[in-house]
């Protein structure tokens, strides 16, 4: 009980019927549907989130370079909350900014952006089950945390022993790490040399004086 017609104009809208054929005879036809030749649009690409904050972002992305041959009327964001498979519509609306979304600090998010053509409003097509959704982008509603105090806890001839707290402000997460950075003493850039989950650490083989 299905049909393929090939060969239509990409962009046009056709009116279709169906009848039933027994052996007595065709029924009459059915009311006309109309079905708008197009594809779904490509992926968004280049996610973007930006005003962040604890609880909440502004979402950004770059427009698809195919609409799979009709407008798109407008985007989704899907989310999936916890990290799992994005399943909720948060946002849907044109152009390719969000309006300010908000979350539970540290909650970990999936994200995906839609492009909605007239083709899938046409078929309600959902945004996040279409091939055309963007790949899934992980964010946390979060801030980097604040800068660690650090002290110097040993010195001898050749090396320094650094040690820090926890900082003040975790922004919204948990510390996962801290690294380490150093400059060559003679005014050079500040390079990396440790990262870890410890808050000491000790460099060894340094010019005495400097």
């Amino acid at each position: 009980r299905e049909f393929e017609s090939i060969g239509l104009a990409t962009g046009t809208t056709y009116r279709f019927q169906v009848t039933a054929i027994n052996q007595a005879g065709e029924s009459e036809r059915s009311e006309p549907h109309e079905v708008l030749c197009a594809g779904v649009p490509g992926k968004p690409t280049g996610i973007a989130f930006t005003d962040d904050s604890r609880t909440d972002t502004v979402v950004s992305w770059t427009p698809p370079a195919d609409n799979g041959g009709s407008e798109i009327i407008h985007y989704e964001i899907w989310v999936g909350l916890d990290g799992v498979a994005p399943d909720r519509r948060v946002w849907w609306g044109p152009g390719t900014v969000s309006d300010t979304l908000t979350f539970a600090t540290g909650t970990k998010l999936q994200v995906q952006v839609a492009a909605i053509n007239a083709m899938m409003l046409q078929n309600d097509i959902s945004g996040v089950m279409s091939p055309g959704a963007s790949d899934p982008v992980m964010h946390y509603a979060a801030m980097p945390a604040s800068a660690p105090s650090v002290i110097v806890a040993g010195s001898t001839v050749v090396s320094i022993r650094l040690e820090w707290d926890v900082p003040d402000d975790l922004g919204g997460l948990a510390v996962t790490g801290y690294t380490v950075y150093i400059d060559d003493a003679l005014g050079g850039p500040l390079v990396h040399v440790h990262t870890g989950t410890e808050r000491y650490y000790t460099m060894i083989g340094l010019l005495t004086g400097f």
